[in-house]
């Protein structure tokens, strides 16, 4: 279950901020991956993203509010020329691919070998998980597998149906200690309670 709460507006001044890059060929479903996470909007028909558009997703993880800038791209080679520029200071990164597709699937391993090259905080996404013919479904667990080496959160998910739009999102948060930094502060709360009390009971003792 996703720990991850997508909302509207963050009321906090400076959220925490980071950004995220959407890579995979075109017509995977990432434009529609945004679209449907951030305006709750399914859409039907593929139009390539013309360049490069950013869009802002905040999420309450578990109680912290985070801002994620998503930079969303066509993924088609003629727009090669500003991939570096794309990826430059990417905290994290989304790799797609459609599950009916082979190509897209062998193209996944070169998109993660560029994106490899700026974040390490990289989640595979298998789309289109909604397919009612199972003879459609041209990537299998095995596949992956074979090239995640078990070392790259995977998930599949359907854009359609909402099914798991979430779960990348939330594997971020965990990889970029969100959530560690949260427990973190809890437990220095903790000591600093514990020492104020500890240091009043020191004072009371003379005071007594």
């Amino acid at each position: 279950m996703s720990s991850v709460q997508i909302i509207n507006n963050i009321d906090a001044m400076s959220p925490k901020t980071y950004k995220c890059v959407l890579v995979g060929d075109g017509g995977v479903g990432k434009s529609v991956y945004c679209t449907q996470l951030i305006h709750s909007k399914f859409v039907t028909k593929y139009i390539a993203t013309l360049g490069v558009e950013v869009q802002i997703l905040n999420v309450n993880a578990r109680g912290n509010m985070i801002r994620f800038n998503i930079w969303d791209t066509a993924g088609q080679e003629k727009f090669g020329g500003l991939r570096d520029g794309y990826y430059v200071q990417a905290d994290c990164a989304i790799v797609f691919f459609d599950l009916s597709s082979r190509v897209t699937f062998r193209n996944a391993s070169q998109w993660l070998n560029d994106v490899k090259k700026y974040t390490n905080n990289i989640v595979l996404v298998g789309n289109k998980k909604d397919m009612k013919d199972i003879n459609e479904r041209k990537v299998t667990m095995e596949d992956v597998l074979k090239l995640t080496q078990g070392n790259i959160p995977y998930y599949e998910i359907s854009c359609k149906t909402n099914e798991s739009l979430t779960g990348p999102i939330d594997k971020l948060c965990e990889m970029l200690n969100v959530y560690q930094a949260q427990a973190q502060s809890t437990q220095d709360q903790s000591a600093q309670a514990a020492q104020a009390q500890s240091w009043g009971e020191y004072l009371y003792s003379f005071i007594g």
